[in-house]
């Protein structure tokens, strides 16, 4: 199939045209505004989609896009970098998209919905969450495991054997050393926790 949809106009939508020429190059763009998901019943269902949404605040919009991309019963394309670097044994879900630069180690998972931003290195024996977002140069050590709909802010590190929660935001340049539980925000050197969100 030739066409393709890509969700999001902002700077994610612009990366990835930019950095996956090739891959792009002889299929006719269709593009979406998240506001208007629901446009996307005017289309063919076997075309694939393309979720081009980053950024802390939108990784809501990543999570309510694949409910209602499953619902209305489209398909995600998972959109990896050739320049990016991915253990063979590593388990990639659907609709997840992998900057330049990136390097993911053995025996990593990464489900469903899964942004990896440019730069970000996973070490072996992650685990990262559906809809989580890994912001520029961030740094997973080894047996990290990182819930659902949780962002990673740009530099950020976190040692091995962490557990990060659910819904959890972590703030660029934070050093994560302890597990932090669902909804909750954390930032600074060592991280510590500001407040836990209510759902």
């Amino acid at each position: 199939m030739n066409e393709i949809i890509i969700i999001g106009t902002g700077g994610s939508y612009k990366m990835i045209c930019e950095t996956h020429q090739e891959f792009l190059k002889h299929k006719k763009i269709i593009s979406i505004e998240y506001q208007n998901l629901n446009s996307l019943k005017n289309y063919n269902p076997q075309i694939p989609v393309i979720l081009a949404i980053g950024a802390n605040r939108n990784v809501e919009y990543r999570k309510k896009s694949l409910h209602f991309l499953n619902k209305i019963g489209f398909s995600l394309q998972s959109v990896i970098s050739p320049k990016s670097i991915i253990s063979n044994k590593t388990k990639i879900g659907k609709g997840c998209i992998i900057m330049p630069g990136a390097i993911i180690n053995t025996n990593s998972i990464l489900n469903n919905n899964v942004f990896i931003n440019t730069g970000v290195i996973v070490e072996h024996d992650c685990v990262i969450g559906e809809s989580s977002f890994l912001a520029t140069g961030c740094t997973l050590s080894g047996n990290v495991k990182i819930g659902n709909n949780s962002f990673i802010g740009a530099g950020s590190v976190i040692i091995g054997n962490v557990i990060i929660g659910d819904n959890v935001t972590i703030g660029a340049g934070s050093v994560v050393i302890k597990d932090l539980k669902d909804n909750t925000i954390a930032y600074g050197n060592p991280a510590h926790k500001n407040i836990k969100l209510t759902q």
